[in-house]
This record gives structure tokens, sequence and C-alpha cells, in this order.
């Protein structure tokens, strides 16, 4: 495969210091992935999973008993999630950009979570993966939505944007999908606590010592713990669609026209 071009991979790059050591306990990411797992039911074949960043997504999807396959063009991202998906071999990961990823038509499944926001022709980005999917295909995706939801945190992890849901639609239909169902979650735990969260996360993103953020990480993993079963309360709200961030099934109905780089 082609070494991948330089991408600037900084921003989101930032993540990855801190996640490590505490993503299996993370209140959102374990009630995101698991409308993620829910919207997968039934599905069968490998999965790609397009920006796959520190593995974390993979290794649920290969406790689950999937084979995966993850893309990201950090290089950082990718390091951690060798070790991370150590015990699972039926998980692998490539760090390439997706236009030079193949081959075409070659996944019935593919996953995107938190990525497609970091990317500024998201469009075409979409396109790309509407070409490695087989027709029929189905596509599990997930963005931050609400732009009153805006912070320094989405700066500085390289945010485009955060979604509405009619925005996110009109792209998929426009680039070969079909929306089958679609969940908006965090609501009202997890948004109430939105602007708490992201300034801690942009704390640890910022200057300062590793040692003692990794120790104030320490003492609050059984808060997480108890933190990430608590807010299983929000899925009771999901039909208000007044959480931070929307989950999305979608059908590959017709091939996109690629044009221009993404």
């Amino acid at each position: 495969m082609m070494e991948p071009p330089f991408v600037d991979t900084t921003p989101y790059d930032k993540h990855f210091d801190y996640r490590k050591d505490f993503m299996d306990i993370a209140p959102r990411f374990f009630l995101r992935t698991g409308l993620m797992l829910r919207m997968l039911r039934g599905c069968e074949g490998t999965v790609l999973d397009v920006g796959c960043g520190d593995g974390f997504f993979l290794r649920q999807l290969g406790r689950q008993g999937y084979r995966g396959v993850g893309i990201d063009v950090s290089a950082a991202g990718i390091e951690l999630a060798k070790s991370v998906l150590a015990e699972y071999p039926q998980c692998e990961v490539h760090c390439a950009p997706i236009q030079e990823f193949g081959p075409d038509a070659g996944y019935a499944i593919a996953t995107c979570g938190e990525t497609l926001e970091h990317i500024q022709d998201d469009v075409g980005f979409l396109r790309q993966i509407n070409r490695l999917m087989t027709p029929n295909g189905i596509l599990v995706l997930t963005v931050p939505i609400d732009m009153s939801l805006w912070t320094q945190h989405d700066v500085d992890a390289g945010h485009f944007r955060r979604y509405t849901k009619t925005e996110l639609f009109e792209k998929l239909e426009r680039t070969g999908f079909a929306i089958e169902n679609y969940v908006v979650w965090g609501f009202p735990l997890v948004r109430l606590s939105h602007l708490t969260i992201r300034r801690a996360q942009t704390r640890r993103m910022g200057a300062g010592s590793r040692s003692r953020k990794r120790d104030l990480l320490v003492k609050l993993k059984p808060l997480l713990r108890l933190a990430k079963h608590l807010v299983r309360i929000d899925n009771l709200f999901n039909a208000t669609e007044r959480g931070v961030g929307i989950v999305v099934r979608a059908r590959k109905t017709h091939e996109s026209i690629l044009s221009g780089a993404v």
C-alpha cells in the first residue's frame, strides 16, 4: 500500500494521550457505541471502520465476534490501535487516506464514528465510503450535532462543524445512501454535563503535567465506572431528539460519483 501523504493530525492526536487511560469506562463512548452495535444487529461480514483512531470501537466489534478492518490517517492512532487490538487478531488496521484504500465495493458493512466532523470535504469523504461498500451495504455513522453546543474543545479537536439532522441526511442521500434508522442520543444527562466535560477535556489536551493529569484520571475512574451505567437513562429520552449526537444507519442504494480530492 502507498505511504499516506503528510496530513497534520495534531488536533486529534492530542485525544489519544488521555483517552487510552479510560476509554473503556468513558460514559459518552459507552452510550454511543452501544447504540452503534444495536444498529449493526443482523449484519454479517467484515466491518470496515473508517477513521478507526485508537481502535477502541474495533475492539468492541472484536468482542462481539465481528472481523474488522480499520483505516485512519493518524500514525499515532494506528500505533495505539495495534496495542488495543492485540487480543483480537481478526481485527486489523492500516494507516492510509481513504482515497488510497481499496478494494472498491469490498465491504458489506462500514462504520464511521465521530470522524466526519473532522473532514472539511465531508461530502467527498462520504463518496469514498460509498466506493468501498458493496451494493446494499450498511453504513453506521455517528457525528456530534447542534452548533449551540460548540466549545473550544471542538476547535482544539479539529472539528469543522456540528451537524443538524437535516444537513446530515441530505449529505448522505446526495452521496448514495438511504436512511434506514437513526437515534439522537445524550439527553438529559450527557447534555447537562456537556460543557463541564468539554472544558475538562480541553484542559487535559493542553499544556501541563502529564503525570498529574493521569493521577487525576485514576482518581476519577470509580466515578466513571458508575457514570457509564447511569447515563443509560438517557436512552429513555432519545425520542426528544435533544441530545448531543446522532447515530444513523443507512443503506447504499447506488454508486456515488467521485469528484475532487478528499
